[in-house]
């Protein structure tokens, strides 16, 4: 038995393939340590990578008061942009946008609540995105994500949002 080990990186359209034998253990050359740091800013940006299916970005601008988000999965990328984001007033892991306006026409709504589960539960945390326009929905998933990056989601609600 054979096992072949595809490899992301690409060379000018071609990838890396490492061939193994049975019974061989395959280490990565890199290892990469993933951890989560309090005292360092988080910054405007953030990239979440969900435990199932989504990569996230979030991407809030200061001066136009803005907010971007991309959620990509293997086949569609969704990229909304809102005005006026703000936290919640009760909750303060529910940020809360108006839609765009343009010349025509209104962006969606967004509702996204950060669900974090509590100290005995062993459930991952959970991103729940609602983008409402009129009466239909344009993006509506709970992303779960790893405790890392909910660690991380939360600080930066808290530094970007009012």
């Amino acid at each position: 038995m054979w096992i072949l080990i595809l490899e992301s990186v690409e060379y000018n359209g071609r990838f890396k393939i490492t061939v193994a034998k049975e019974g061989m253990i395959w280490t990565p050359k890199e290892t990469l340590k993933y951890s989560y740091d309090e005292n360092i800013a988080i910054g405007n940006v953030i990239e979440i990578e969900g435990l199932e299916k989504y990569v996230i970005k979030i991407e809030k601008q200061n001066k136009e008061d803005e907010l971007k988000i991309s959620i990509e999965d293997r086949i569609n990328r969704y990229n909304m942009q809102f005005d006026r984001p703000s936290k919640d007033k009760n909750n303060d892991q529910l940020i809360h946008a108006a839609g765009e306006r343009g010349m025509l026409a209104r962006g969606p709504e967004l509702t996204m609540e950060l669900v974090t589960p509590q100290s005995n539960e062993k459930e991952p945390a959970t991103l729940k995105i609602r983008a409402l326009k009129g009466k239909k929905y344009v993006f509506r998933d709970d992303i779960m994500i790893n405790d890392i990056d909910a660690l991380r989601l939360k600080k930066y609600f808290q530094e970007n949002f009012a």
